[in-house]
Parts: C-alpha cells; sequence; structure tokens
C-alpha cells in the first residue's frame, strides 16, 4: 500500500541518491555505487561495522569488489580419459549411433570445470559462462571474499564451493535451479571474448580479466592475473 504513495516514493528516491552519492565520493564507479546503494542495508553491516570499530577507513572499508569472468562452450567429460571415443563403443553398434548416445549422455550429464581462486586482498564477483550444461566446481583458498556470482549460459548452470548466503545470478535460457538463485531476464554466453557489455550492465563494473576457451576444465583466479584492457 505504502509503494503506491508518491512521498513514500521520492523518500526512498532521497535515500539511494545519497547513498549513491557518498559512495561515488569514495571513488566508486558510479553504475556501481547505483547499484549497491539499492540492495538491502544488511549488507553494509560489515563495512559499517569495521569502520566503528576502528578496523578500517571509510574508504578502506567500502572497497570495490573485482570482476572476474570465465567463458567456455563446454566444460570437460568428467569420464574422458584422452582417449579416442569410437573404442568404447558397445559391440553391434554404428559409429553414428555411438557418437549419438555420447552426445545425449554429455548433454544430460553435462561438463564440469574447476575454479581456483586465490586473490584475497579485494571482494570479488565471480562470472561464469558456458553454452553447455556446466558444473563449476570453485576451490577457495581461506580468506578469499566471494561477494556474488553471476551464471550465464544457453543450458542449465550449477555452482558449488561458495558460501550458502553468497549471492547468485542465473541468465540461461534453459532453468538452472538452485535454493536460493536470483533468476534474471534473458540470456547470454560467450567464450571468445569477455560479455563486457552485458556484465556492466548487471554489475555496474567493468571486466578485471578474461579467460576463455572452447573447452574448460581448469581455471586459476590469482593475484597478478593478467587485466583486461577497458576503453
Amino acid at each position: 500500500m505504502n509503494s503506491k504513495n508518491p512521498s513514500i516514493r521520492r523518500v526512498n528516491s532521497t535515500r539511494l541518491a545519497r547513498r549513491s552519492s557518498f559512495l561515488v565520493a569514495l571513488g566508486w564507479p558510479a553504475g556501481y555505487a547505483d547499484r549497491y546503494a539499492n540492495v538491502n542495508m544488511r549488507s553494509y553491516l560489515i563495512p559499517i561495522t569495521l569502520v566503528l570499530s576502528g578496523c578500517a577507513s571509510v574508504r578502506d572499508a567500502f572497497v570495490i569488489p573485482e570482476l572476474h569472468a570465465i567463458g567456455i562452450y563446454e566444460g570437460a567429460d568428467v569420464e574422458d580419459d584422452g582417449q579416442a571415443w569410437w573404442p568404447k563403443c558397445e559391440t553391434g553398434m554404428s559409429g553414428i549411433q555411438c557418437h549419438q548416445k555420447m552426445v545425449k549422455r554429455k548433454q544430460e550429464v553435462g561438463g564440469t570445470v574447476i575454479v581456483n581462486v586465490s586473490i584475497i586482498d579485494k571482494p570479488l564477483i565471480l562470472s561464469f559462462s558456458s553454452y553447455d550444461k556446466t558444473k563449476w566446481i570453485v576451490k577457495a583458498e581461506e580468506n578469499v571474499i566471494i561477494e556474488r556470482v553471476i551464471l550465464s549460459g544457453y543450458h542449465s548452470q550449477s555452482v558449488t564451493g561458495i558460501r550458502d548466503e553468497t549471492p547468485i545470478e542465473v541468465y540461461t535460457y534453459e532453468s538452472s535451479p538452485c535454493r536460493s538463485c536470483y533468476q534474471g531476464s534473458g540470456y547470454f554466453y560467450s567464450y571468445k571474448a569477455p560479455p563486457s557489455s552485458k556484465l556492466k550492465e548487471i554489475t555496474g563494473l567493468d571486466v578485471t580479466s578474461w579467460q576463455g576457451r572452447y573447452t574448460g576444465k581448469e581455471f586459476s583466479i590469482f593475484p597478478g592475473i593478467r587485466r583486461v584492457r577497458n576503453r
């Protein structure tokens, strides 16, 4: 009921504008500041606590996260032993039938990708993109802060290895069900170039690093990783 009250909307708008201006004054990009200002106030509790306890300055407490993106067409087959597929065909099965069976099995099971994360001096937003169904396994070192995960693709995507409270946003054509995902509108995937414009639309940030290849098995996000030159 209150949402229909113009005075309430003006107050909310004013509060968001003040929050955004505060973050911009700290050096945050305007687009990211606008999005962060619009989140639940609980997101401010940790940085505010650090400031009030004297453990960090205002500028240090409200640190801009880095956006690291990985894109593939397909994940690694968990049963792939590096050998050719045709010697594994069942007796009496034609090559075409065998190949079709293997393709169908992979579509049902999907691929797997391991992502090792070791950056600890800044919070991170991780973006994982794949055309095929993929399970992303995050292996983060102690003290790594993953602020948010973005999953995108045509087929279903999933991620493990992150804290239960970490927000997950999903942009896939097929359903990617998970217990506490935010289902975004539309879908996208990319493995040849970073989906910079789409990610900036979602996060308000430029891509910090990009890794892309057709088939992905394992990636690492580490201190000193090559940075993307954003225009």
